[in-house]
């Protein structure tokens, strides 16, 4: 798999617009890695942060996101996995990053969306090699 999205690519495989993922980044809600004179490249886990926002946009406002997304960040970052090994429970006051199982309380309120990092990463390959 690619290692480095320019924004088509970002575009070709989330289905986005290029305004909608421009925005996104000039807000800091889904920041590209580097912009350069050619424009924004987006790593791995970036296009994993634009994939979180287009997950959560129907369920959170931008306001309610941007702390979400800068915990998945930090959460992610303190793993000892690599990334397509997590998988995130997000809820509405809640989330979890888990590296290996899972497991519910009877604490555990509402509803929660689970995010699987590696479920993402394999569609985004199948996706790259339809179009290579």
């Amino acid at each position: 798999m690619k290692n480095y999205f320019r924004v088509q690519d970002v575009m070709d495989l989330l289905d986005l617009t290029r305004r909608k993922i421009l925005y996104w980044d000039k807000i800091g809600l889904a920041p590209a890695t580097l912009h350069t004179k050619s424009g924004r490249v987006y790593s791995v886990q970036d296009l994993f942060f634009v994939y979180l926002v287009t997950v959560l946009r129907d369920r959170i406002s931008v306001q309610k996101m941007k702390p979400v997304i800068a915990q998945v960040a930090d959460l992610i970052q303190k793993s000892s996995k690599p990334m397509s090994d997590l998988v995130l429970l997000i809820g509405e006051e809640n989330i979890f990053v888990f590296d290996g199982e899972v497991y519910f309380n009877e604490e555990s309120k509402g509803e929660f969306l689970v995010v699987s990092v590696k479920d993402f990463l394999e569609c985004v390959a199948t996706k790259l090699e339809k179009t290579a």
